[in-house]
């Protein structure tokens, strides 16, 4: 388990970079401070003293930045001229806003949320959060109770939510945290109502565990089977919800709206912190853990146990609170979108029983806000989010080992190809396989070369225009397909493997 230098507010890690598999990122020295223990002031030191050393050095903490504390001020709306007459979205962004202030929600007035016209085949429900006026690096964006957050705990044998015993049984039989967060988000909507409104409608959702059964020809065969995997899963779980009596509490499609907003826009953190108090790493999903995750071969609930102590699943940032692994929706700092880079500091002051979004760097007026989700491919934000990045820093594709390659005898079963061309092997679940530079280079040059050899793209990516519906599945699925071609191809390249080899 990580464990943070102080108990009190913790110090923000948005410059961590998770290793890659091939040991290809390097952890930032900021980031590496949060592998120390804590260090005992004595032999004899006991908790108590420890705890009220913490306790000051968060004391300190928090007069030094009172001066940077936001004013109680509501955040703005800013229409585009494509909604400018008014209408459902103006109407649910005010109420949302409303509900912020009633929850004891604080944001700063220098952000907004504002329509994304943005990017591939946007709908009225896509939005983005802007600085409105210029901010400074630190300047807090958004003060977060924890009463406003909805939390469940992620191991899988916790016991529901105590205004959710109803559901003990149904909780008992499906054990995945994501289905389990949106059931206990629709159960509580009377209280979640203006937040629930501000996700995505079902007929918006991208991601490949709603798409036709026909759209999977297009998917490799791995990311296919993950996708139809979450779908059954989902239709089972409100199945038994319906079967429990609980169908109209929890209706079918919010509860499918409410599980992409946890399966794609989710916090997860360790807090088995003394006393209650919680750790946030600030860390992203290591690749490894992902990587089988998203090609299906084991749930993103055990991805992160098996990947690190206090990893975070979706979005690269842990927040919890309590005992254990927690997972939760953080409303207003999920409305930021994702991007490759450096993300805001998210913190969470156990002293205020509160989350901090703070400014890890300077914004003009005009620049969006955005979250890294993690060191993502293509195919785990197509899978997990229902987008694609275009020239995504932590892109890769994972392609199979031709069947007469002698890497096979080895548990060998697929490559995956990183940025720039660097190759691991993989085996069964995604486990990396040893092998040594000679069999790696031949194993990429056949593995290329069988890749290569399709000379269907184009007539693929007719197919793809004409048959999949609605445009914007097509748009995306096309987008998917275009990014995979740059990563080929740059693979080709390091490997120095020709199309007509």
């Amino acid at each position: 388990m990580l464990v943070a230098q102080a108990l009190g507010p913790f110090a923000g890690f948005q410059n961590f970079a998770p290793p890659c598999l091939g040991g290809h990122r390097a952890v930032s020295s900021r980031a590496a401070a949060s592998d120390r223990k804590l260090s005992a002031p004595g032999p004899v030191a006991s908790l108590a003293a420890i705890l009220t050393a913490a306790a000051a050095a968060g004391a300190a903490a928090s007069t030094a930045r009172r001066r940077r504390q936001l004013p109680s001020a509501r955040f703005r709306w800013r229409p585009t001229a494509r909604n400018a007459s008014g209408g459902d979205e103006d109407a649910v962004v005010a109420r949302f806003q409303e509900w912020l202030e009633s929850s004891g929600i604080t944001v700063s007035p220098n952000i907004a949320i504002v329509p994304d016209s943005s990017g591939i085949g946007r709908s009225l429900s896509d939005r983005r959060v802007v600085c409105q006026q210029a901010i400074s690096p630190d300047e807090v964006m958004v003060l977060l109770p924890s009463s406003a957050v909805c939390s469940v705990a992620m191991a899988a044998d916790c016991a529901p939510p105590d205004d959710m015993k109803a559901l003990a049984g149904w909780w008992s039989r499906h054990t995945r945290t994501s289905i389990r967060l949106a059931a206990a988000l629709v159960w509580q909507r009377e209280r979640f109502g203006p937040y629930i409104d501000m996700l995505y409608k079902l007929e918006d959702i991208q991601a490949p565990w709603l798409w036709d059964e026909s759209d999977f020809r297009f998917l490799p065969a791995s990311l296919a089977s993950s996708a139809r995997a979450r779908r059954e899963a989902l239709e089972a779980a409100w199945t038994d919800l319906e079967a429990d009596g609980f169908g109209d509490r929890v209706p079918r499609e919010l509860f499918f709206r409410a599980h992409h907003a946890a399966a794609s826009r989710a916090f997860s953190g360790d807090s088995s912190v003394p006393g209650g108090q919680v750790m946030l790493a600030g860390a992203a999903a290591l690749l490894a853990a992902s990587t089988a995750a998203f090609s299906g071969s084991v749930s993103f609930e055990l991805a992160a146990a098996g990947g690190a102590g206090a990893v975070a699943i979706c979005t690269g940032f842990a927040a919890a609170s309590g005992g254990g692994e927690m997972f939760s929706l953080l409303p207003m700092i999920d409305q930021i979108n994702h991007a490759s880079g450096a993300p805001p500091d998210l913190q969470y002051n156990p002293t205020r029983s509160r989350w901090e979004l703070r400014a890890g760097r300077a914004y003009s007026p005009g620049d969006e806000i955005f979250f890294s989700y993690g060191p993502k491919d293509s195919d785990g934000l197509l899978l997990q989010h229902g987008f694609v990045q275009e020239d995504n820093a932590d892109d890769a594709i994972q392609l199979p080992l031709p069947r007469d390659h002698a890497l096979l005898s080895r548990g060998v079963q697929t490559l995956r190809f990183c940025r720039g061309g660097s190759v691991i092997a993989l085996g069964e679940k995604a486990v990396v396989v040893e092998a040594s530079a000679s069999e790696l280079e031949s194993a990429a040059s056949a593995t290329l070369r069988a890749a290569l050899d399709d000379d269907g793209e184009a007539a693929l990516d007719e197919e793809v225009s004409r048959c999949v519906q609605p445009e914007r599945r097509a748009e995306l699925l096309l987008s998917w397909r275009r990014e995979r071609r740059k990563m080929l191809a740059e693979a080709a390249s390091r490997w120095k493997v020709s199309q007509n080899a």
